[in-house]
């Protein structure tokens, strides 16, 4: 079974914001999250910069922070 982390770029640093995500899906201003036992979870104003099967890692990017 694949699960993955999602974490969030910011500025310097990586940021882990979720584990054991099952499911991403790409929505108008941001992506939704799914895990086996949470509720889905939205995170607003990101997009994905990169997905890595191997690391099992999902790193998304602010929206604001690349508009700046």
């Amino acid at each position: 079974m694949c699960q993955m982390s999602v974490v969030i770029q910011k500025a310097e640093k990586t940021e882990k914001i979720i584990e054991e995500v099952v499911k991403v899906e790409i929505k108008n201003n941001g992506i939704m999250v799914s895990t086996f036992f949470d509720d889905p979870k939205f995170i607003d104003n990101v997009m994905i910069k990169e997905i890595d099967c191997l690391g099992s890692t999902v790193t998304l990017l602010d929206r604001e922070e690349i508009i700046t």
